[in-house]
This record gives C-alpha cells, sequence and structure tokens, in this order.
C-alpha cells in the first residue's frame, strides 16, 4: 500500500470517526461529548475505582493536555470527583461518581455502536491483523518523537565551547 494512502485512509477514517460520535452524540441528547464518553467508557472497562491522569494519558494515548481539561469537563458535569493525594500534593485521585455508575450501560452502548459501525463488514482476524498494524504505526511514531525530542534537547543543551 502507497504510504501517502494509507495516512490519506487514517485520516478519513479519523474525520468520520468524530463526525459519527458526535451525531449520535447529539441524536441521543446526550449531555457528553465524544471525547468525555470515550474518557469515561476506559475509565468503567477498567474496573479500578480511582486513577491517576498519568496512567490514563499513557494508556489511552491522549495527551496531559487533554486529559486535563476532560477531567474538568467531566467534574463540572458530575461524572467524576478529584481529590488531591496526600502523599504527592502534585497528583490527583480520580474518582467515579454514582452518576457515571448510573450512566455505565448508556455510555457502553454508544461505545458498541460507534465500534461496531467502525468494524462493520471486517472479520475477526482481519481486525486482529489491523490493530496490530495500528499498535505498531503507533509505536514507530511514538519512538520517532522520543528520538527527535532526545536529540533537539541535546542540541539545544550541548556545550559548543564558544564564548570562552
Amino acid at each position: 500500500m502507497n504510504g501517502n494512502r494509507m495516512i490519506s485512509l487514517l485520516k478519513q477514517v479519523n474525520a468520520y470517526l468524530d463526525q459519527y460520535g458526535k451525531e449520535v452524540m447529539l441524536a441521543e441528547d446526550e449531555d457528553l461529548t465524544l471525547p468525555q464518553s470515550f474518557l469515561l467508557g476506559y475509565l468503567l472497562e477498567s474496573g479500578k475505582d480511582e486513577f491517576c491522569a498519568t496512567v490514563i494519558c499513557r494508556e489511552t494515548g491522549l495527551s496531559k493536555a487533554t486529559v486535563s481539561g476532560l477531567f474538568k469537563e467531566l467534574r463540572q458535569k458530575g461524572y467524576i470527583e478529584m481529590e488531591f493525594i496526600p502523599e504527592d500534593g502534585r497528583r490527583k485521585r480520580i474518582l467515579l461518581t454514582p452518576k457515571t455508575l448510573e450512566a455505565r450501560k448508556r455510555i457502553r452502548g454508544l461505545l458498541a455502536r460507534r465500534r461496531d459501525c467502525l468494524c462493520r463488514g471486517i472479520s475477526e482476524s482481519d481486525l486482529a491483523v489491523i490493530e496490530n498494524g495500528l499498535t505498531q504505526m503507533s509505536r514507530n511514531l511514538k519512538e520517532e518523537h522520543n528520538q527527535i525530542r532526545r536529540n533537539r534537547h541535546d542540541t539545544n543543551t550541548a556545550w559548543t565551547g564558544r564564548g570562552i
């Protein structure tokens, strides 16, 4: 497959996924946005009672800024509560509220409909191949990103010996 075609298709899938999610949320008259429901779905599926934002970022691939913004919105809507961890004042514990637990079935249903729409007509074996390929692409980009950051940091902090 042509690399440019693959990137174009990934961008199209992402755009359609966002558009589909917005339309479903509007049709369901949800007070949640698609990113909010995705994050709540992740929290509900984890089976945990409390969460750490750093771990969520690592496991979902969302940026710290995105997770922070989503947490703020979800807290304002009453889906989560946040409390400082006494041992480390910089970290916060994220707790699900009864409102989230009441919405569990609805959120899972919305996310399942989106997944079913996305994967319709694709066999389980093909889905496994696609997931493996996307996982490797994500790893490749992450490694490249980290290497670029390291090189930039090394270049910016390297002592050149000038000015002596």
